[in-house]
């Protein structure tokens, strides 16, 4: 066990030590082998947790959703009562876009993987675990072609969006493209436009009142 917990705290140290170094130089910018003098480590430890940078990058989207992803459940639903997965997804995506947003190192380095394509790979797997649980949620009754092909409009219409927005060619507020967003699976999928404009209005009212300055993508 001791072996174990040390094992996870020096994984632990090399993460956050890449995650200062991306942050102030950005992923392109940094070297495996930087992170492994920063960290005090040779280079192979560094490629014994993770075989690749990717794999870090990977690593910091997975935790910093997954961190938000509790802190609204345990905030909307502590009794382990009913939830609304739509409600807290979209409460979610607010939280995630305006912490990105809002530090123009975290968005340097949010646009530097979206050039590299990384988003769709690295948020396929947790994207479809969500958009299952709102389809079973609001009974859409999907096949399953349907719904990868709903996945794939999802992440390449994102990408394209967030692209052109970033390059300027799309004059829109950052919250405003946000919510275009979030309506995109929901949309396609079947979710009826009034459905969908009631759970926004509530996602809002809960996303205003919350204090998630402790949530960080980085650091």
């Amino acid at each position: 066990m001791a072996r174990y917990q040390k094992g996870t705290y020096k994984r632990d140290i090399i993460l956050y030590n890449a995650k200062y170094l991306f942050y102030k130089q950005g992923i392109a910018g940094t070297t495996i082998k930087e992170i492994a003098e920063l960290s005090e480590d040779p280079v192979s430890l560094v490629h014994y947790y993770f075989k690749k940078k990717e794999d870090i990058v990977q690593q910091i989207y997975l935790d910093f959703l997954g961190n938000i992803d509790l802190f609204v459940y345990s905030t909307l639903y502590s009794d382990l009562g009913e939830t609304n997965v739509l409600l807290a997804h979209t409460i979610t995506q607010l939280i995630y876009y305006s912490i990105i947003m809002g530090d123009p190192q975290n968005l340097q380095v949010y646009q530097e993987s979206l050039r590299n394509h990384s988003n769709a790979v690295i948020l396929n797997t947790y994207i479809e675990h969500v958009y299952r649980k709102i389809a079973d949620e609001m009974e859409l009754n999907l096949s399953e072609p349907f719904f990868q092909a709903y996945i794939s409009i999802d992440f390449g219409s994102r990408r394209e969006l967030l692209n052109r927005f970033y390059a300027g060619e799309i004059d829109l507020q950052p919250m405003d493209l946000v919510r275009i967003i979030i309506r995109t699976f929901p949309l396609a999928a079947g979710v009826s436009s009034d459905t969908l404009k009631e759970i926004e209005k509530q996602a809002q009212g809960i996303y205003q009142s919350l204090d998630y300055s402790k949530l960080k993508f980085l650091i």
